[in-house]
């Protein structure tokens, strides 16, 4: 007995037009007896009617086709000559007997409906620089496909852009590295999608090789190949959305383990650039991924690695990017990424009058005393929350002694009195924690004055 096909769930078809289209073809389905695959399509091949009133059946779907139609096997809308043949032939088996010619127009406004649904308006091109959109797993119909290059532009024909960037990391960069003449290969095949007008295509292509582990290479080969406008393409993509494992093992690739000549100036300007041209949502991301590459049994040269980026990030970044990834990784509970960015701050963020007044800016005023504290915190032997070991040297510049009076002077010239206030407060109480610790309290009136709490 045959086994039916069944109605897909909303898990697989989400409500919408595409599911209308599928709900009614099913309806037919049913009202034709649930045929064969097999009788379906033998009944479409005879189902061709040459007088011209009756155009009949226009495509000839196979077995396959057919099941992938009732299955809901379209991302967007099917093509429409399969689609017709189906329902002129369900049309014509079904017990109602409706009138073929206008069930077929029925479902073609359904079609429509699908088709404008599941496009994107022509003007729009985001989808091509979404980073998300390359990581995302292709719908479950598309899985099972081989992505070759006319695969790729048969997709893109198709208008299913939402799904192309995943086609293309698929096809063109699934992981591990390729030979440089793998490499040239895609480079000639971005320059005939600028031939035939696919420039959107080109670019995706391109964006996928910078999110891939051969982005430097292939950022390379594009110079070598004098196309500079597709090679810094290449390299600003990479350095805004770079995975986290992949920017790890660029990284890596930059260092020669077996020494302490790190950061260099090639990582040093890498994790600048990183740095500066990406938002606090990928810093944030990128950050909290990064302890995950490290190996079970950190080595040294992973922990200043690190520590390095950490640095990079807490000196380099603008002050507003630099603030709003403060405030997200505190909302995404973050802490211990946050903490370390406060210290890496204070350590070599020059100036720093204008982090602080745009903290107060974004309403994150309460990070400015964690800030402050750590420029004049005297860490003992049982605080571990404020001062973390790690290898030297761990930043982009030398740590330096941040003097208390030219700080102070920064803070007034900005008009962040409050907080200077602050500064001559924690140097009371910094004063004070150095004498207990040391032992050294200085017996009543061997100063002229007594000592002073507060203002």
């Amino acid at each position: 007995m045959n086994q039916p096909i069944t109605m897909p769930p909303e898990s697989e078809v989400s409500p919408g037009p595409r599911r209308d289209l599928l709900a009614a073809l099913h309806r037919l389905y049913q009202d034709a007896g649930y045929p064969g695959l097999r009788p379906l399509a033998e009944a479409i091949d005879k189902n061709e009617d040459k007088r011209a009133d009756e155009p009949g059946a226009l495509g000839r779907p196979s077995r396959e086709a057919i099941a992938g139609l009732l299955r809901g096997s379209f991302t967007r809308a099917p093509v429409w000559e399969n689609l017709q043949a189906l329902v002129w032939t369900l049309a014509k088996r079904s017990h109602r007997r409706p009138d073929v010619h206008a069930e077929v127009s029925r479902f073609h406004a359904l079609w429509l409906a699908a088709d404008s649904a599941g496009k994107l308006p022509a003007q729009s091109e985001s989808w091509v620089d979404d980073p998300d959109l390359y990581h995302q797993p292709l719908p479950r119909v598309l899985r099972k496909e081989k992505w070759t290059q006319a695969k790729v532009i048969e997709l893109y024909h198709r208008g299913e852009y939402q799904a192309l960037p995943a086609a293309v990391m698929g096809g063109f960069w699934p992981g591990g590295h390729l030979s440089d003449g793998m490499l040239r290969a895609y480079v000639e095949f971005v320059q005939e999608q600028y031939e035939e007008h696919r420039p959107l295509l080109a670019r995706a292509v391109l964006n996928g090789g910078a999110l891939s582990p051969d982005h430097r290479n292939f950022q390379g080969v594009l110079e070598h190949l004098g196309q500079d406008d597709d090679a810094e393409q290449v390299r600003l993509f990479s350095l805004q959305n770079l995975p986290a494992p992949a920017f790890w093992s660029s990284l890596s690739t930059m260092i020669d383990h077996g020494t302490t000549l790190f950061p260099d100036p090639e990582s040093i300007q890498y994790l600048t650039d990183t740095a500066r041209h990406r938002t606090a949502s990928a810093l944030s991301a990128l950050l909290q991924a990064l302890p995950e590459q490290l190996s079970y049994r950190a080595e040294k040269w992973e922990i200043r690695a690190l520590a390095t980026v950490h640095a990079a990030v807490a000196t380099q970044s603008t002050d507003l990017v630099l603030a709003e990834l403060l405030a997200q990784l505190h909302d995404e509970g973050a802490l211990s990424t946050m903490h370390t960015l406060w210290g890496e701050i204070v350590r070599a963020r020059t100036p720093i009058a204008p982090l602080i007044a745009t903290l107060r800016q974004i309403d994150q005023a309460w990070q400015i005393t964690p800030i402050l504290r750590r420029l004049l915190y005297v860490p003992s032997s049982a605080d571990h929350e404020y001062v973390a070991p790690r290898p030297e040297p761990y930043s982009l510049r030398s740590a330096r002694d941040r003097g208390t009076q030219a700080l102070l002077e920064e803070l007034d010239t900005a008009g962040l009195s409050e907080e200077a206030d602050t500064v001559r407060f924690l140097i009371q109480i910094n004063g004070v924690t150095r004498v207990l610790q040391h032992g050294m309290v200085a017996p009543y009136g061997a100063t002229n004055e007594p000592p002073r709490w507060g203002y």
